[in-house]
């Protein structure tokens, strides 16, 4: 047995609709703030990660170049540049990738908004259909203006669930990204460290 759905007044429907628009436009702004200050920290370390990276292998190839006879285990140099220029080339995908992820979860955000507000007016006119329809200065009736937002929620559930997906695949791209720059990066730095260590060793017993 479906459920009779209570009908609320002229008033309460305007209050819905103004606290559902000011909920909304509040959310909004709270995820467009976080996602701003979380993208600009994460930014900043990976462009500290990508500047780091980058003296590291200068560093190490002006040092080889200028002395190779005297280095001992070559292939440790040459397996730490390879993890520093793919870890370096990961942090900068990751740089260049995560503002697509910022704005696919602001038109997520905002296409839900538009829906919440869309469906506080839909029951507003569904309860009261005495009160006129006004769109661009025309005078709408009823069942158009019903026909027609029936198709704008369509529309706007598939964007959701389109942003939804997108939002989801960059962020997991991202993730990973920022999974291999950071374990490449560490494992150039173990290899480094056994590079010196190697180095070190054999010098202190000549």
């Amino acid at each position: 047995m479906a459920e009779t759905r209570y009908k609320r007044s002229q008033e309460e429907h305007t209050t819905r609709i103004a606290a559902a628009r000011q909920k909304a436009s509040e959310a909004n702004q709270r995820t467009s703030n976080t996602s701003i200050e979380v993208g600009k920290e994460k930014t900043q370390y990976f462009e500290k990660i990508a500047l780091g990276t980058g003296a590291t292998i200068a560093a190490i190839v002006s040092f080889v170049g200028s002395s190779p006879a005297s280095i001992h285990s070559p292939l440790l140099v040459k397996l730490a540049l390879v993890l520093l220029v793919i870890g370096l080339a990961a942090a900068m995908y990751r740089n260049w990738r995560y503002p697509f992820y910022t704005m696919s979860v602001w038109l997520r955000a905002e296409a839900e908004a538009k829906l919440q507000v869309e469906h506080c007016e839909y029951e507003l006119f569904d309860d009261h259909p005495d009160i006129q329809i006004i769109e661009d200065g025309l005078l709408v009736p009823h069942d158009l203006w019903k026909h027609k937002y029936e198709q704008q929620r369509m529309q706007s559930t598939e964007t959701i669930t389109a942003a939804i997906k997108r939002e989801n695949r960059i962020f997991l791209e991202i993730q990973t990204v920022e999974n291999a720059a950071l374990i490449l990066i560490i494992l150039a730095i173990v290899l480094l460290t056994a590079l010196i260590w190697v180095n070190v060793g054999l010098v202190g017993h000549r």
